[in-house]
């Protein structure tokens, strides 16, 4: 924990070991104590602190708690000057001093005696009064903490406030919701007992983001690489939030690849227009060809046809008497003429023919590539805040003073 004030700040990690007395269900929930504790001291509540750091003690033991809970008292000593957070926090940092001979922040903790006893002499001397001072009974308590960015907390149907919730509350049941935007909301029922502290932690589960398609019926979609279906979709894709490569293709069009953002809870749009491919264009000309060399050949054959009759009406004449020489050169040239047009309109047809074949073999084998796995955009990942991982405190050192601060591991 960094303070910005001009102190001087000393941090050293405090591990927690494992405890053959602690259950691996009570070290879990000692680990939630000490985070709502943690957190509570970081916003100088510093007697919710007290009360976390004393449930996680209970349920797990450790030296380590000891020093932080006697750091808390200090603090709220100077805040409400309570005498009996001033002998307690004494008598704390003494049972860690004798239980870490050395090592640990026992340099700390000799520190704060050597401040808050001499503190305590003096007191005494002026009230006329020496021992320690009962401590009032502690309050009920509710402490909610949520590790989703931006979470914001109802109790009771209070106007909702941003976590971590530290409140006192009247012992009884109590209804919690927990909000934030993109996520679904989480509500429950707790009940706090007389003096008791409930804390927990809620992590709020993510809503999908939304994505939609407008592109022609027949379009194969991907998402990453990976195949989504056939437009139309009967609904909207639900993916995760962040950026997300989206891919289009259909057999005859180019493809179509774009990269998109998606935001938890949003649905997002995409129109997608496809264009020809250049193969399907090249299809098209051949088949308009073939389809103009069908029609020329028709024409050749026509006409081939027409001077076969023009040869045959001059066979005809023969058989009915003479001809001259003018009706042979007549009936000469049809025949070359037929002959002639009978070839262009078989090279015409099946030119046709071969032009309609390729351009129909490109026309139905158009089909674009397939979207490679290894061209996806990975999705961006919310930030996750985990739990204190190790118990530490973190003393301010200053002119006649000595703070700290407090972080956690289990």
């Amino acid at each position: 924990m960094k303070r910005r004030a001009g102190w001087l700040l000393v941090v050293a990690a405090l591990t927690l070991g494992g405890v053959a007395s602690a259950g691996t269900e009570d070290v879990e929930r000692a680990k939630t104590y000490f985070a709502a504790g943690a957190q509570a001291y970081s916003v100088g509540q510093y007697l919710a602190a007290v009360q976390a750091f004393d449930e996680a003690y209970r349920l797990a033991p450790r030296s380590a708690i000891l020093f932080s809970t006697a750091q808390a008292l200090r603090r709220q000593y100077f805040v409400d000057r309570d005498r009996a957070n001033l002998d307690r926090a004494i008598k704390l940092y003494r049972r860690y001093v004798d239980e870490v001979p050395q090592g640990g922040r026992r340099a700390d903790a000799v520190q704060g005696l050597s401040d808050l006893e001499p503190l305590a002499a003096r007191l005494d001397a002026e009230s006329g009064v020496a021992g320690a001072r009962e401590q009032s009974a502690p309050a009920t308590r509710l402490m909610i903490s949520s590790p989703t960015d931006e979470a914001r907390i109802s109790v009771d149907g209070s106007k909702a406030v941003a976590a971590p919730y530290i409140a006192e509350v009247s012992p009884g049941k109590h209804r919690v919701k927990v909000t934030a935007s993109g996520y679904f909301d989480d509500e429950r029922d707790v009940v706090t007992i007389k003096g008791g502290l409930i804390a927990f932690d809620v992590r709020l589960r993510e809503r999908p983001a939304r994505l939609r398609l407008a592109v022609d019926d027949g379009a194969r979609i991907y998402v990453d690489g990976r195949f989504q279906g056939e437009a139309p979709l009967s609904k909207a894709l639900q993916l995760q939030a962040g950026k997300h490569l989206v891919s289009v293709i259909q057999a005859g069009y180019r493809g179509f690849s774009t990269e998109v953002s998606l935001v938890r809870g949003k649905t997002k749009t995409v129109e997608v227009e496809l264009s020809y491919s250049k193969q399907r264009n090249v299809s098209l000309v051949l088949l308009g060809a073939a389809g103009v060399s069908s029609v020329v050949s028709l024409g050749f054959f026509a006409q081939s046809f027409e001077r076969q009759q023009a040869a045959q009406s001059v066979l005809d004449r023969r058989d009915e008497g003479n001809i001259t020489s003018e009706d042979l050169d007549v009936y000469d040239a049809a025949r070359r003429d037929r002959d002639q047009l009978r070839r262009a309109g078989t090279v015409a047809f099946a030119t046709g023919v071969t032009l309609g074949a390729v351009g129909g073999m490109l026309y139905w084998f158009d089909t674009p590539q397939v979207p490679e796995a290894n061209a996806t955009v990975a999705p961006a990942k919310p930030k996750k805040r985990s739990g204190p991982k190790t118990l530490s405190a973190a003393p301010v050192v200053a002119p006649g003073f000595v703070g700290g601060g407090v972080r956690g591991t289990f």
